[in-house]
Order: structure tokens, then C-alpha cells, then sequence
């Protein structure tokens, strides 16, 4: 039988007495002291080649990453050396001109912003003094609104509190008081019971503080949608009134 030596690691014959061959040692002598001393300096011999072997796996990796990048700066190199020189400067120049052009987009939104912004703020303030201007002078308007199905010498022939979608015109008859003298741009919308706008209509008239209008709209059966319909004048873009009418549907 044999063991192995403590100190050396040698192996030594496991008979009283023996000793180890390489070092002289007797197993049986070594002291608790000297076993400690051996087995920490086991431990520090596999630290150290511990320490090694992370060291070199370090260099390796490193030494591959630079092999790597060694060779695509030599294929970088390599790709400027086969672009012509007029190649290369015709890209230069194209890029150049991209960069270039660029710029000068921003500077003429930049100059038409500069521009363009006080102008719109000077149109927003125009329409909202037209706006307010028209407002205030149709302020004092009062008028008399009657659906009729007819107008004779200028007055309603009958008075509608409906109409079917089948029938014959539907006026809108206005008596004006407190117009201001002079012209006036008028306009009248028509609404079916869908939403749909089906009339539209501008046209002006003078007037001399009062006025009768009449407007008139035929429904379209199969187009026009029955229901609640709506309808609305507008005087110098302000809108003064607003009636509604039934329209039925066909029985």
C-alpha cells in the first residue's frame, strides 16, 4: 500500500517509518502546523492557475476582437482603394449638395414663418373685426318668420306647421324691421332630418330699415331624408334666425 506525501505529493510506501523518497519527509512527523502551511500553499498554487488560466482566456478573446478589427479596417481600406478618385469626390460633392440644399429649405420656412406669421395674425384680427362689425350692426334687427306654401303680393297665402316630403314648395317668408339702410348679402340654408345641407342659396337686396324675403326650396323624395328640418338665414355673414319645420314622409 502506498500513500501520497504531504509535502511533495510524492508516493510513499504506507509502512511505520517509511519516508517519502523526494523529500525525505515522514508523513508521520509533520506537525498540525506544517499540514496547515501545506494544504494553504495547495490552495494558493490552484488560486495562481486559476488566475492564469482567466488571464489567458482574457488575451485570447482580446487577441481576437483586434484580428476582427484588423481585418475590417483592411476592408474598409481596401473598398476606398477601389472608388475611383472622381468616384469619391462626386459622392463628397452629392452629399454636399444634400446638406446644402437642406439648409436652405430651413432657412425660407424659417423666412416664411418671419413672414407669413404677422400675416395670418393680421387676417385673424380682420375677420374678427368683420365679424364683430357685422354682429353689431344687425344688432337692432327684429323680423316675423312663417313657413307658408305660397306668397301672394307679398304676403304668405297660408301658414305651414308642417309639410310632406312629397309636396309641393315650402316658402320661408321674412318681414325685416330695423335693417340698416343700404345693401345686404343674404343667405339661406336648408338642413333635412338626416343633416344633410340639400340648399344652399346667397343673393343680396337693399332695403331702407324694413323688408319682406321670401326664399322657397322643393323636398326630392328618395333624396331629401324626412324629419325635423332645419333652416337658417344669414345677414352679413352673421346668422340672424333660425326655424324649423317638420317634413313627412310619404304615408
Amino acid at each position: 500500500m502506498s500513500m501520497a506525501c504531504l509535502v511533495c505529493g510524492a508516493s510513499v510506501e504506507e509502512t511505520l517509518g517509511a519516508l517519502c523518497p523526494d523529500c525525505g519527509v515522514a508523513p508521520s512527523q509533520l506537525t498540525e502546523r506544517q499540514l496547515r502551511e501545506a494544504e494553504a500553499l495547495e490552495a494558493r498554487i490552484e488560486g495562481e492557475i486559476v488566475k492564469r488560466s482567466e488571464a489567458y482566456d482574457a488575451a485570447t478573446r482580446a487577441s481576437e476582437e483586434a484580428v476582427l478589427d484588423a481585418r475590417a479596417a483592411v476592408e474598409a481600406v481596401e473598398d476606398l482603394i477601389d472608388i475611383p478618385d472622381e468616384e469619391a469626390q462626386r459622392i463628397a460633392d452629392a452629399v454636399r449638395a444634400e446638406h446644402l440644399e437642406a439648409f436652405k429649405r430651413a432657412q425660407q420656412l424659417r423666412r416664411g414663418l418671419r413672414v407669413g406669421l404677422p400675416i395670418a395674425v393680421a387676417v385673424v384680427a380682420l375677420l374678427a373685426a368683420w365679424f364683430l362689425y357685422a354682429q353689431a350692426r344687425y344688432e337692432g334687427v327684429t323680423y316675423r318668420a312663417v313657413f307658408t306654401s305660397g306668397v301672394t303680393d307679398s304676403a304668405p297665402t297660408d301658414q305651414l306647421e308642417r309639410a310632406p316630403i312629397d309636396g309641393e314648395r315650402i316658402y320661408l317668408w321674412v318681414s325685416w324691421s330695423g335693417l340698416p339702410d343700404g345693401g345686404h348679402d343674404y343667405r339661406i340654408r336648408v338642413t333635412d332630418g338626416a343633416g344633410t345641407v340639400v340648399w344652399d342659396s346667397p343673393w343680396s337686396f337693399e332695403s331702407q330699415g324694413t323688408k319682406t324675403t321670401w326664399s322657397h326650396y322643393k323636398p326630392k323624395p328618395g333624396l331629401d331624408a324626412p324629419g325635423l328640418w332645419r333652416f337658417e338665414i344669414f345677414l352679413g355673414g352673421t346668422k340672424i334666425l333660425e326655424e324649423r319645420l317638420p317634413v313627412e314622409a310619404s304615408p
